[in-house]
This record gives C-alpha cells, sequence and structure tokens, in this order.
C-alpha cells in the first residue's frame, strides 16, 4: 500500500508565499505535474516558463482534464479552481518540496549526483536496499530543480529509505535541489567535464556537485569514488576551504579500489557472464563474492557505492549482492540488447570522453563470433576543449586490444574521432555522415551489421542515435 499525504492549496499558499486568485482554499492535492497530458487526479499544476513553450497556456487544460489547482505567475488567470499568484512557479515548487519533506517524510534520504552514471548508481543503491528495505527513489530523470521537488512530494511516506538523483546544470541549482531533498546521506559518482560548458572548469563542477551538503544535516555523511582524481583528494577541510557547509561536520567515506577506500572491490575478473568481483568493507572486515550481469567496468564501481550503502544502512550484504546480480543495465545506459542474432550495446542515452572511453572499452573486451562495430555521435556541452575531447578518443580507440573493425560517425564534432585513429594507427573502415544525414547512417549500419558481431551506439543524448533502434 502506498503512503501519501493530501495537502490543502491554503497550505500550499502560506508555503509559497503566494495568494489564491480563486477557489476554495481546501482543496486537497495529492499529485503535481508539469504536463496538462499528465494529470493523475488531485494535482497540482505547476506551468513552467521554458525557452520554447509557456506553461501558463495549458493551465485551462489543466484544470479541465481533472487538475484540483494551479500555480501562476500571472494574475489573468481565472477559473472555479483554485490558483496560486506567485512570483516563480520553479521557486515555488522548490518550497513544496523542502516543506513537504520536513513535514512529511521521516525516512533516511540518499542523494546521488556525480558528472555521469547518476542514474544507474541510484538504481543499484536502490535494488541492494530493496533486498530487505521499502524503497522509493527517483522515476525516470527527475532530477532537477523542478522534478526533485515533485519526487519528493509524492514519495511514499510507508518507505524505509528514499533513494534521489540531484543533478545540476548551472551555478546555485545544486543548493536549491538540496535544500528541497534534504539527504541524510549523499554520493558523488564523479567529477567530468559535462556542463563544462555553462560552469567553466572541473573545479566549479566539484564545488557545485559539493552543495549537495546544503540541505544535510550536522554531521553530513559523503560517500566518494575514490578511484576519481579529483575526488579522492576531498578532505572535510578542503571542502570547508571552499566556503561550502562551513559549520557543518562532514564526515567523508571513500569507495573504490585503491587504498584510500573503506569499501571496496578486488578479485575483478570479466567473462561473457558479466564481471565477478569480491566486495570488502575495510573497517569491519566483512567481505562478499559479488557477480553481475553486466559488462562494462564502470558496473563494478557503481555496485560498490551500491553495497557500501547496503552496509551503512545494515542491509545484509549476501542479499543486496543477489539483487544485484538480477540488474541488467538501464536502457540507453549500456544495456546489452539482443537483435536478429547480433548484439546491440545501448549506450546511447549520453556521452562524454570518461563515459566513451569506457564504452569502446567495453566492446573490445567482449567476446564475439562476428565483428565489432561501434556508431558514435558527438559529445556535446563539453566547452571550449570539445575538439580536443573527440581526438583523445579516437587516439584512445586505436590503441584498443581489440578496436572496432567499422566506425561509424555521426555528427560534425565525431569526425574527429575518426581522424585521430587514423593518425594513432586504427586500420578499420571509418564512415562518417553529417546531422542531416541520419537515413544515410540508418541505411548503412543496417546493411553492415550480421550475424555474430556486437554494435555499440554511443553519443549524446540530443544527438538521437536512439533512433537506429
Amino acid at each position: 500500500m502506498t503512503g501519501r499525504n493530501r495537502v490543502r492549496v491554503k497550505e500550499i499558499e502560506k508555503v509559497c508565499g503566494g495568494n489564491i486568485l480563486c477557489g476554495d482554499p481546501e482543496t486537497e492535492i495529492a499529485n503535481i505535474t508539469t504536463s496538462s497530458l499528465e494529470i493523475k487526479g488531485e494535482d497540482l499544476f505547476v506551468p513552467i516558463v521554458g525557452e520554447r513553450t509557456d506553461g501558463h497556456k495549458y493551465i485551462q487544460n489543466a484544470l479541465r482534464d481533472g487538475a484540483a489547482a494551479s500555480l501562476s505567475e500571472r494574475d489573468d488567470i481565472l477559473s472555479e479552481k483554485p490558483v496560486i499568484r506567485v512570483e516563480s512557479s520553479v521557486e515555488a515548487l522548490l518550497r513544496i518540496g523542502g516543506w513537504y519533506r520536513r513535514n512529511y517524510l521521516s525516512m533516511p534520504v540518499i542523494g546521488v549526483t556525480g558528472s555521469v552514471g547518476k542514474t544507474t548508481t541510484r538504481e543499484m543503491i536502490a535494488t541492494a536496499l530493496s533486498a530487505e528495505k521499502k524503497v522509493y527513489s527517483t522515476k525516470k530523470n527527475l532530477n532537477s530543480q523542478v522534478g526533485v521537488p515533485m519526487t519528493v512530494f509524492e514519495a511514499d511516506t510507508t518507505a524505509d529509505v528514499c533513494v534521489l538523483e540531484l543533478g545540476m546544470s548551472e551555478f546555485y541549482e545544486m543548493e536549491k535541489i538540496s535544500d528541497a531533498a534534504q539527504p541524510t546521506d549523499a554520493v558523488i559518482t564523479n567529477i567530468g567535464v559535462c556542463h563544462i560548458m555553462n560552469l567553466g572548469t572541473q573545479e566549479n563542477i566539484l564545488k557545485e556537485k559539493l552543495k549537495i551538503l546544503t540541505g544535510m544535516p550536522s554531521p553530513a555523511r559523503l560517500l566518494l569514488n575514490g578511484d576519481d582524481p579529483i575526488l579522492r583528494e576531498m578532505t572535510e577541510e578542503k571542502i570547508h576551504s571552499f566556503g561550502i557547509a562551513e559549520e557543518k561536520e562532514i564526515r567523508i567515506l571513500f569507495y573504490g579500489t585503491g587504498e584510500n577506500a573503506r569499501f571496496i572491490a578486488k578479485d575483478i575478473v570479466t567473462s561473457e557472464e558479466g564481471k565477478t568481483f569480491v566486495f570488502a568493507d575495510r573497517e569491519t572486515g566483512k567481505e562478499q563474492p559479488v557477480s553481475l550481469s553486466v559488462l562494462a567496468d564502470f558496473m563494478v564501481m557503481n555496485a560498490v557505492c551500491a553495497l557500501a550503502e547496503a552496509c551503512l544502512h545494515d542491509v545484509d550484504l549476501s542479499e543486496a549482492a543477489g539483487k544485484l546480480k538480477s540488474f541488467s543495465g538501464l536502457s540507453g545506459r549500456g544495456e546489452i540488447l539482443q537483435k536478429n542474432g547480433y548484439r546491440v550495446i545501448d549506450d546511447c542515452y549520453n556521452a562524454a570522453p570518461a563515459t566513451m572511453k569506457g564504452a569502446l572499452k567495453t566492446l573490445s573486451d567482449m567476446k564475439v563470433s562476428g565483428r565489432r562495430i561501434a556508431c558514435l555521435a558527438d559529445m556535446l556541452e563539453t566547452g571550449e576543449l570539445e575538439k580536443d575531447y573527440h581526438r583523445e578518443v579516437g587516439s584512445y580507440l586505436a590503441g584498443l586490444k581489440e578496436p572496432p573493425a567499422e566506425l561509424f560517425l555521426y555528427g560534425t564534432l565525431s569526425r574527429l574521432i575518426g581522424e585521430a585513429a587514423g593518425k594513432a594507427g586504427y586500420r578499420g573502415t571509418v564512415r562518417c555522415y553529417g546531422k542531416d544525414e541520419f537515413d544515410l547512417l540508418k541505411k548503412d549500419v543496417y546493411d553492415s551489421v550480421k550475424e555474430g558481431d556486437v554494435l555499440l551506439l554511443k553519443g549524446s543524448n540530443s544527438m538521437d542515435l536512439k533512433r537506429l533502434l
């Protein structure tokens, strides 16, 4: 049974610092939506003003189709149902999320952030904890200033633990999201170059990710990837020196494969079936053999993080490891699909230099009866060094033990992968396609792939390689 709390419009008015323009203030709200096409019943409709559309155009549709009430940044929205006038819909939504978290959610909340791997890590943590606990976690990709408070508001109040994904792409965003989520534990998976176009440097990305501490209690428990070259240097003193959480005690724990980690993976073995390793908690001496049915190297680190959280929340390690064995990856994030006698590594959701290299290594390590084929698209939002990053991937590809026999490159920047690979000694077939040549790319890939082959699809989400599936 799902536990939910209904709140009244007059409560939301007070939390938002708004005022009710019309309708009954005693009206009850159980859900929040930003889409007039996704009304669940007893919804508060939140109109978002975006670059392409203004949600205020859909308020009347939402109220007509079953929403119980709406926020509005305008005074001229009138209805028989309640409309609450606010200065900013997004700021109001963040306030609602933080208020609901404080008043209605008493369970521990694990906040997961990082440049890449957030969603998979979040899902693996939830999977491991589900061995002995009732878990509520982020649905879909609702990890933003809009998505996080919506997720908090619709959380199952009977859950034992909540696992939330917290994303950010600009300055000052993480602290707002953290205030809404108020995590009791925080995980940072890595510091890469995603969103470096907005944030300028990796140090800025680090500082913004560390602001997940903003909404946390003191002492704040922070689980960091000890294999990440930036995160492994973190200490409480260094974080305080950034002006972050200066008033809080920060308890830092590391996971990884190195000497600095409390939670480690050792004896890692790759087979056709997946990965095996031994998980160890150096503080307690506990060890647990782990088998994963996924092939990517980064999945081992995600699993170590998930089992670390299982330890910290008193979940039996054997049971947690058993749950992880059934984890087969998420759509678009390294999932392996069977198609007409060949396999497809669906890694289309996003791309950064580290994840592009990781996907290519996974392809290289796989045993195949046919050929290895890679279809790579541009890595976007990588800033002024974007050309260097693509060349770096090309050089890396050429040095793999088993590089792909065929390389399909889609987009302007991806051509640089092929050029750099050729200069580094790559001797496979390279074919390049512009953004307006997707149909030709699709035809050529379909014509090329045969029974026994493995095809890797990897690129930034907006390049939409998913269409090849």
